[in-house]
């Protein structure tokens, strides 16, 4: 039926009403555009924020996963820290090693906070790799401690430290290890926090010797110019106790 002296129906509307609608559908999309945003950056907060509590005790995986390349401490640490790193730690529990002062480190602009740690003794349940378990049996190693740090762009960061016998023994471990991967590696904590995992992405990782102490470092990141970074970083964690 006719709408007489009115408009009739399925008319376009009018233009104010239009450029109302327009406006409500710029603000929905604002609205959309700060929540989006507001989930990005959401995460590394989250993770600002576990990084200032005390080291959770996290899970090791059992995969026989290792850093898809390996390298040399001497290309990748400079002299000068490598002369400082010729000490052992005083105290090789998660709490004193990841203590708050390295619960969040950083090298040159790349943030890595920690999700958590472990201890394990012996060593040998943390290892993989026959050869790296005989090497760590006969050097006598009797405390393994590890970090997972995790960057705010999926980073991920684990340093391990190793308590031997003695200097001669730590030794012994490294010089075996350079030799290549197929002798094992440390196995990797499982990250709790996000769907990225030690070994499931491009890595980098060495072991080096700091007096009667082995380090394992292990670096991944899509971006192999990230590796430096997360490698340095991770060396703070060292710093703080020797230097």
């Amino acid at each position: 039926m006719d709408n007489p002296g009115g408009e009739a129906v399925g008319k376009r509307q009018s233009p104010g009403r239009q450029r109302y609608r327009a406006f409500l559908l710029v603000v929905v999309l604002l609205v959309i555009g700060a929540v989006a945003s507001d989930v990005v950056s959401w995460g590394e907060r989250e993770y600002r924020a576990l990084a200032t509590n005390p080291p959770r005790e996290l899970e090791q995986s059992t995969d026989t996963a290792a850093p898809t390349r390996l390298g040399s401490v001497d290309a990748v640490l400079p002299p000068s820290v490598r002369t400082n790193r010729s000490r052992s730690l005083q105290d090789l529990t998660s709490r004193d090693v990841f203590s708050e002062s390295v619960r969040t480190v950083t090298y040159s602009g790349l943030s890595l906070f920690l999700i958590g740690a472990r201890e394990d003794k012996p060593c040998v349940g943390a290892v993989w790799g026959e050869a790296l378990v005989g090497a760590l049996s006969t050097a006598g190693c009797t405390q393994l401690v590890r970090g997972l740090y995790h960057g705010s762009n999926g980073q991920l960061g684990q340093i391990a430290i190793l308590r031997m016998r003695d200097e001669h023994a730590a030794k012994s471990v490294v010089s075996g290890l350079s030799v290549g991967g197929a002798a094992g590696f440390i196995k990797p904590l499982k990250n709790a926090q996000g769907e990225a995992q030690l070994g499931n992405a491009s890595s980098f990782g060495f072991s080096y010797q700091a007096g009667r102490d082995v380090v394992f470092s292990w670096a991944q990141s899509s971006a192999e110019g990230d590796w430096s970074k997360i490698v340095l970083a991770l060396d703070e964690v060292l710093a703080e106790h020797i230097d």
